[in-house]
């Protein structure tokens, strides 16, 4: 290969795996799953919510905010803030995005790997969503998918990092590991065991723990919008 063929495609790769990660790109890429989730909540799953956005609602209770859909609306406001901070330019690279759709889907396959090996074939949404239809499902899967990661990821494992990291004053690198396998411990415990699985509950804990921590991993080294995706996409395909 010429050396310009391949300095150029190196550049691109370089450039996508940058792009990808940005809060102007991450909130363009969520935007889709954010209005098919309000839509859905109204037409397919009213008074059905995952748990976590209830959590997320429940923290801005705490302080006497209320409204509807406010967990989306603060993810919004989140990554647009952090998009200012940056100072990066109000500019969208549009071959991001598909791509950024096709990574996560890659994402997924070792999940589904691992839960054909466990023989757990569950969604990592709370509840029992094999109750509800196909519509409210989907929506719910969706769901999930935004807000565990908002909730356990950006949030906890934010928070723990920097606790780690700037108060006990540790390594970056073990900053990180401590802040993802604490987020996934909790993850696990938070999640109910579905009934059919209660003979390999432990099992079930042990997937959960798994795949928290593999979309912690996901979130520290791809940023917010591919671990969402790949969550999103997970839920959808033990859900249809």
């Amino acid at each position: 290969m010429p050396k310009d063929a391949a300095t150029t495609r190196e550049a691109s790769r370089e450039t996508y795996l940058h792009q990808s990660r940005r809060p102007l790109h991450i909130l363009a890429f969520l935007l889709p799953a954010i209005v098919l989730y309000a839509v859905g909540s109204i037409v397919f799953a009213s008074g059905v919510a995952p748990a976590a956005e209830r959590t997320i609602g429940a923290i801005f209770g705490v302080f006497g905010v209320v409204g509807m859909h406010l967990p989306s609306l603060a993810l919004i406001a989140v990554l647009l803030v952090q998009h200012m901070i940056r100072r990066d330019p109000w500019k969208l690279t549009l071959p991001t995005f598909p791509l950024m759709l096709v990574e996560s889907a890659a994402w997924v396959l070792p999940l589904l790997v691992l839960s054909r090996a466990l023989a757990f074939g569950g969604a990592l949404a709370d509840g029992d969503p094999q109750a509800l239809g196909l519509g409210a499902r989907m929506t719910l899967a969706i769901g999930a998918g935004l807000f565990e990661e908002t909730l356990y990821r950006l949030i906890l494992i934010t928070v723990l990092h920097m606790l780690v990291v700037d108060v006990l004053k540790l390594k970056d690198a073990m900053g990180w590991a401590i802040s993802v396998l604490v987020s996934a411990a909790i993850f696990a415990m938070a999640h109910s065991v579905p009934a059919e699985f209660a003979e390999s509950a432990l099992t079930v804990r042990f997937f959960y723990f798994a795949a928290a921590s593999y979309f912690g991993v996901l979130f520290a080294t791809r940023g917010l919008g591919i671990a969402v995706g790949a969550h999103v996409l997970y839920d959808i395909a033990a859900l249809a």
